[in-house]
């Protein structure tokens, strides 16, 4: 069905971050202390391919703390983020075919960085706690929690924070906490329709 299933342990929130050439010339040293956060959020809609069905959608809100404004060589300081999804009844309906009544895991967010200097991919894990899958089947909210790296920028300028892709790693537990028939498994999140809104956030860049 395209999702593909995987047996071992679901990791808990990390960001993981290119590192290397790229990043040291996108990003500057450290410098003064974090600028100040605001709210950002961006809303969007997938189509998630899980066991047992076919594309299922899928509509997230992202919600961010992230400065409007920081100046060159200055922290970002940590950004917390918050992903709230809606998921159809028909992946509860499946999901309780196999006797999952939990769900918990990952939620992988591909996002890209974009600066006046170049380009910078990065991977973002959001922790999804244990959610009561519904019986009987309805739509069902899901949030994810986790974390960005503090950023620090060596040129000013504009810098746009672009939300790509999603990728949900997710355990489905029965009723004594046991895994079910499902074990782990990757379900693989387009953006539908393609040419959404991706900006989660603009940010200015200003000289020292």
């Amino acid at each position: 069905m395209g999702a593909r299933t995987r047996t071992e342990r679901v990791p808990g929130a990390r960001a993981a971050v290119a590192v290397g050439g790229l990043l040291a010339g996108l990003l500057g040293a450290v410098g003064a202390g974090p600028a100040a956060a605001d709210a950002a959020s961006l809303t969007q809609t997938y189509q998630c391919v899980f066991p047992l069905l076919e594309e299922e959608p899928l509509t997230v809100r992202i919600s961010a703390e992230i400065p409007d404004e920081v100046e060159v060589g200055r922290s970002t300081g940590r950004l917390e983020i918050t992903s709230d999804a809606t998921v159809g009844a028909d992946a509860a309906e499946g999901l309780r075919t196999v006797g999952a009544t939990t769900l918990e895991g990952v939620a992988t967010a591909g996002v890209t960085i974009r600066t006046p200097g170049g380009e910078l991919p990065i991977r973002l894990d959001n922790a999804i706690g244990r959610t009561a899958v519904p019986e009987p089947a309805e739509d069902f909210g899901v949030r994810a929690e986790g974390w960005a790296p503090a950023l620090y920028f060596h040129e000013p300028g504009e810098v746009r924070i672009d939300v790509d892709s999603l990728l949900l790693t997710m355990t489905p537990r029965d009723a004594h906490g046991d895994r079910t028939s499902l074990d782990t498994f990757e379900a693989v999140c387009t953006l539908d329709p393609a040419d959404q809104d991706r900006t989660l956030h603009t940010l200015r860049v200003t000289p020292r």
